[in-house]
């Protein structure tokens, strides 16, 4: 993917509207056959026009890896539709706020969120 994606130009008014969904489901093409996939994901965040998601599988989860092409993927959230272009989100100070967003917004079920392998989506109108 040319460039990594820092923001979207979502405004964050109105990704902060949806904070209170649980769920976005992501969409993406397979890096091989072009296959449509979609995935229902905890996601937090919103600011910027960023949406964090942790990758259940780490580095090989399918939907995370297909995300970072070129074709980047689509997120719904709620009657919501963005375009979305990812990136991982290297260990350091935005992942540590990622991760705290994630276990906040999710407490108390359980995850691995400090360690974890968390992509950003950088959100787009669709």
């Amino acid at each position: 993917m040319s460039g990594q994606p820092t923001q979207g130009d979502v405004p964050g008014e109105t990704l902060r509207g949806l904070r209170r969904q649980r769920e976005a489901t992501i969409v993406t093409w397979g890096r091989r056959t072009g296959a449509e996939h979609r995935v229902v994901v905890w996601w937090a965040g919103g600011d910027h026009g960023l949406i964090y998601v942790m990758a259940g599988y780490g580095p090989r989860t399918d939907w995370a890896r297909n995300s970072l092409t070129e074709r980047g993927a689509l997120v719904r959230i709620a009657n919501h539709r963005f375009q979305a272009r990812a990136r991982v989100v290297e260990p350091g100070p935005e992942h540590t706020d990622a991760a705290k967003a994630l276990a906040d917004k999710y407490a108390p079920y359980p995850g691995d969120w400090e360690n974890g392998h968390i992509i950003a989506l950088a959100l787009t109108a669709a």
